[in-house]
């Protein structure tokens, strides 16, 4: 509000504009009302229909009454207006004042009907309209300037983001007798625990309570946190995941509120931030009921936003869910009798990008439920493992957007409006080499490799912009950007041992290996941080069938995630084999 300008808009008794400025702020200066009730009456002699001004300015007093009632009318109006709490003063109120002056005007319309003595009636004596309008703008020029809302915006925004990454957590999980640094693979470690832990849960009230921040939520500097220190490593187990006896997890998606999973039965599951138990406090529905598919559902998508998730089903149905109410929203019969392996949701999740076992790739609109493109020209010609939107970024603005996608073929596609505009395929030459640059995955259309290793992973990096992350199925994963360009290869020290699983963090990338174990790289430097040994017998269930060595083992990894703000790990197989289907918490 620039008070100026609202000081010239009083004197031109431009009323609409002022109130508007003001309706910006929590209090409008009742003064105002009142002058707008008294040129209302005074214009209301001169209105060609009978008391319509006038029945107006009855009713804004109405609604202005209480904050009209605690001015005190004034002998003189030369003086500024006085505000009382309890007053022993004989005065009227402003409120009372006007009542009585419209009254007068309504039971005596012949006397009032000349202007001179209206205008007596409503300003007295000694002061005119003018005169009133220039005193309030004067009183107005001088009040502070006060920004349009822009601080509580900025509060709002900034609380929203804190709870969205959970520094600011709606609920808190507070655990007796806790102890996270023990390894819970043990199982009678599991059952002691179990036994010992109570669970108690605190709802936060940002007013008066208090939060401890999360000190493991990452944000900024994807390298080092404020103490120069790199990002938290996970190192054991911390929870598990435990579904149906016949069920295995097919897909999971991490956020502020817990975890998403997805499963072979057709479930669709929000687990507690504890990951011990379903969110039941955040999401009241599944006390009665879930949300879920008539078959597997083996891939999820949560909107920016938190407020929307997809899910695509083993008969190509895709459905759209308001997670806050489980409620179904749209549904898609995206690929006809083809199971839906990947999808994806638009930044403003406006639209919903799909792609199946088949090879194609298609785009919906969220609003009109009509197919936009298919991603079919020069397309995959085998299973699709990875499909999204990248943002491509020059000088801190978006300038395009690609659908990136990575097939069983050996490629990674690169689309725009439907049309394949670049392929990516790791050769032999680029696998072996021992260098970072001066190499690129581009072929040519014409140029394709027969025989390529299966790209199972394409992952756009965070706080890096137009850096994609391509995992084969081999020793080797790249870091490239979107012109294809290798920026850093990720290489495991075991060349037979090749990779089967991938995800990024800020500051990391995780490669899950044949052997069963997960390789931690940095993610800028190219080094090898640590090795999670075992990791695939720790985060799997034993299987039904023996090994070579006649025992019970564990399974190939299907996939990791990573949570987006916090150093907790998560990885699954959906080997059928198992025992019983289980997802694995790292912390």
């Amino acid at each position: 509000m620039n008070p100026k300008s609202v000081a010239t808009s009083c004197r031109q008794g431009e009323w609409g504009t002022v109130l508007r400025a003001y309706s910006l702020c929590q209090t409008t200066p009742a003064i105002l009302h009142e002058q707008v009730i008294l040129e209302l009456a005074e214009e209301d002699a001169s209105s060609s229909s009978s008391s319509s001004l006038l029945s107006l300015a009855f009713s804004i007093l109405k609604v202005q009454r209480d904050g009209l009632d605690a001015i005190m009318e004034e002998d003189e109006v030369d003086g500024p207006a006085v505000e009382t709490g309890t007053s022993s003063s004989p005065s009227l109120s402003k409120a009372r004042s006007l009542e009585q002056k419209l009254a007068a005007l309504a039971g005596n319309e012949k006397k009032y009907q000349n202007l001179q003595e209206r205008r007596k009636l409503l300003y007295g004596k000694k002061s005119s309209r003018m005169e009133r309008r220039e005193r309030l703008a004067q009183e107005l020029q001088n009040q502070p300037q006060v920004p349009m809302n822009r601080l509580p915006i900025l509060l709002q925004q900034a609380m929203k983001w804190q709870a969205h990454t959970g520094q600011l957590p709606w609920i808190r999980e507070v655990y007796e007798d806790d102890d996270e640094g023990e390894d819970l693979y043990d199982p009678t470690m599991m059952k002691e625990k179990k036994k010992k832990r109570k669970r108690k849960r605190k709802h936060l009230d940002l007013v008066m309570g208090s939060a401890a921040a999360d000190t493991n939520v990452i944000v900024g500097d994807p390298d080092r946190d404020d103490d120069g220190n790199f990002e938290p490593i996970v190192q054991s187990v911390y929870e598990k995941v435990k579904f149906g006896k016949s069920a295995t997890c097919e897909s999971a998606v991490f956020f502020s509120k817990g975890l998403i999973t997805s499963s072979s039965d057709g479930l669709i599951e929000v687990w507690n931030p504890s990951y011990s138990d379903l969110n039941t406090a955040d999401f009241p529905f599944q006390k009665d009921s879930v949300m879920g598919h008539d078959s597997a559902i083996l891939c999820l998508k949560l909107s920016n936003d938190s407020e929307l998730l997809a899910s695509g089903n083993f008969t190509g149905l895709v459905k759209i869910w308001k997670l806050s109410t489980g409620k179904c929203l749209r549904t898609y019969q995206a690929h006809d009798g083809s199971p839906v392996t990947c999808l994806d949701l638009s930044r403003d999740s406006s639209r919903l990008l799909t792609a199946c076992s088949e090879g194609t790739i298609r785009e919906f609109g969220l609003i009109s439920q009509t197919l936009l493109q298919e991603c079919s020209s020069n397309g995959h010609t085998s299973y699709i493992h990875s499909c999204s939107y990248v943002m491509e970024w020059e000088s801190n603005s978006p300038v395009a957007t690609w659908i990136v996608s990575g097939s069983a073929d050996g490629t990674v596609r690169l689309w725009q409006k439907g049309v394949c505009i670049r392929i990516l395929q790791p050769n032999e030459d680029v696998i072996h080499t021992n260098t970072n640059t001066n190499s690129s995955l581009v072929v040519d259309a014409t140029n394709l490799l027969t025989e390529s290793p299966a790209i199972h992973t394409v992952l756009a990096v965070p706080n890096l912009p137009n850096r994609l992350l391509v995992v084969p199925r081999a020793s080797v994963a790249y870091l490239v950007n979107l012109q294809g360009s290798v920026i850093q290869r990720y290489e495991n020290p075991a060349k037979e041992d090749i990779f089967l699983a991938a995800t990024i963090s800020s500051a990391c990338v995780y490669l899950a290996t044949l052997k069963g174990d997960c390789l931690v790289f940095r993610l800028e430097k190219g080094t090898l941080e640590t090795t999670i040994r075992e990791f695939a017998i720790k985060s799997t269930s034993k299987t039904t069938t023996n090994n070579s060595n006649g025992e019970a083992g564990g399974v190939e990894i299907t996939q990791l995630i990573h949570h987006p703000f916090k150093p907790i790990l998560a990885g699954f197989s959906n080997d059928k084999t198992q025992k019983r289907g289980v997802l694995t918490i790292w912390k």
